[in-house]
């Protein structure tokens, strides 16, 4: 028999470059050289790639060494390495160097967090304005404290909090996650839809939210090509967003209006399962601290009865779309078939649900420009996208004005209002487009009206801001119209 290497057509011989690339003009088949896995069937090695420090002091003469937990930023630029230090008292790590100038040397020049400076920026071409993100710095293990919130986390889901060791675990947050193979975007667009700060400059125009001086809770929700944890990760999800890292609600760490800008497959229900969640966490659980709002979807083409999960909800905020000519035409490229400005768009989803509830609850616009994440562009500065289209867009704007309205009302009365009547608000003040109800909910938002009135400046609002009539089985429940003759009482 011949040796496998000298077979030409069973090619076990190739030239790996410093990123770890198969360069050989044959290529190895059925072989992922990323830094995230390597196929079973295949019996290989990769170098570890060296690293040397220098210029940074350990205390205790101990290093700890990682990888930035990022596929996102893994896939476009290769493993970023990190360095945590004890670089004030010994055994004491408070300090990560992140090598992403990618020159594979640890040394004060480099990008470093810590707890006063968590923020992982790193500006390749030096005018001012990031081009790389490495997240956000959340914690640091130091053999005693377990991972923020963990310990509700595992005690809700009958898990073992395990504490990690001193100094062998970095927590961070960011656009990270890569989804069927593509980078995922979302959760930086619905950001930038609430609360961009203006400072990227497109063609003379600032990319502002509706909301910039909102304050931005980030959480992680579940892939959507990963569908079988995406209920696991959802309630999760809100349950952090309405109890804070203490776990408790109320306690002022937690969220005063929740964007869930997505959907699940259950369409125009009510009682699904996640429709009934949302509801029971913002409307029980939360006495009503947070008010909830997610797009109604995408995608109807004037069909009634579609309004998605968990839209569906009676006590949620379910928005639909709204466009203009002008901004369906500049996005498409060809005339637009909407053909008046702020109406329900012709994709928009219709109600009821199939509780009989009257959904959307508001239209808003749902196309326009927002940020993308820095690593999408090879320069921070394009990191945008002019494009972006869809009711999860048109949720996002609605967030950013329930935090106006919530703001406006504690500015007024010392205290944030309950869901329900920032839920009221919002629908008093829209602008009636003269549709039926079932397509534009209230109407199109209108910002100033629904902060006015919670000012107290003008207008009026509902503390019940819709009626069903009927009953569902035989039940009315307490969002149906009830009742009673004269002589009755209840």
């Amino acid at each position: 028999s011949h040796a496998q290497d000298s077979v030409p057509s069973d090619v076990n011989i190739f030239d790996m470059n410093n990123n770890g690339i198969d360069d050989s003009s044959e290529g190895l088949p059925g072989l992922d050289w990323s830094d995230r896995w390597t196929t079973l069937s295949n019996f290989v090695s990769k170098k570890i790639q060296k690293y040397t420090i220098s210029g940074i002091q350990s205390k205790s003469g101990t290093f700890h060494f990682g990888y930035l937990p990022s596929h996102a930023l893994s896939q476009k630029y290769g493993r970023i390495g990190m360095l945590l230090v004890d670089s004030k008292t010994s055994g004491v790590y408070d300090k990560i160097y992140l090598d992403m100038n990618r020159d594979y040397m640890f040394d004060k020049s480099d990008v470093n967090v810590s707890k006063s400076n968590p923020l992982a920026v790193y500006d390749k071409n030096g005018d001012g304005v990031p081009d790389i993100s490495g997240g956000l710095l959340y914690f640091i293990a130091d053999g005693k404290t377990p991972i923020p919130y963990s310990d509700r986390f595992s005690s809700r889901n009958n898990l073992d909090n395990r504490i990690p060791k001193n100094g062998e675990m970095a927590a961070f947050i960011g656009e990270f996650d890569l989804d069927n193979g593509d980078i995922s975007d979302h959760g930086t667009r619905v950001a930038s839809a609430i609360a961009a700060q203006g400072r990227l400059n497109i063609g003379g125009n600032n990319i502002s939210g509706i909301a910039p001086r909102a304050k931005i809770i980030p959480i992680v929700h579940a892939k959507k090509s990963d569908p079988a944890h995406n209920w696991y990760a959802a309630v999760d999800a809100w349950y952090f967003a309405v109890e804070g890292y203490d776990g408790k609600v109320g306690t002022g760490d937690d969220a005063q209006v929740v964007c869930t800008a997505f959907n699940f497959p259950s369409v125009s229900s009510g009682w699904d399962i996640y429709s009934q969640y949302m509801d029971y966490i913002s409307r029980v659980y939360s006495n009503g601290s947070a008010v909830f709002v997610t797009s109604a979807g995408d995608g109807s083409e004037m069909s009634y009865g579609s309004t998605q999960s968990p839209g569906a909800s009676p006590y949620v905020i379910s928005v639909g779309m709204a466009d203009s000519p002008l901004i369906m035409g500049a996005i498409s490229g060809v005339p637009s078939l909407h053909p008046n400005a702020r109406d329900a768009n012709m994709a928009s989803p219709r109600g009821p649900t199939q509780i009989g509830t009257a959904k959307p609850d508001v239209v808003a616009i749902s196309s326009g420009t927002v940020d993308d994440p820095l690593y999408t562009q090879s320069d921070g500065k394009s990191c945008y996208n002019d494009k972006w289209y869809g009711s999860d867009h048109a949720a996002a704007n609605v967030a950013g004005i329930l935090a106006l309205i919530a703001q406006a009302y504690k500015d007024k009365h010392s205290n944030f209002p309950k869901a329900d009547v920032i839920h009221s608000m919002l629908m008093a003040g829209a602008e009636d487009r003269g549709q039926d109800v079932l397509s534009q909910g209230a109407g199109f938002v209108n910002a100033s009206a629904s902060v006015d009135i919670a000012m107290g400046d003008g207008g009026i609002y509902a503390i019940s801001p819709s009626i069903t009539f009927g009953s569902f089985h035989g039940a009315k429940p307490e969002y149906f119209f009830k009742y009673m003759k004269a002589g009755e009482s209840d």
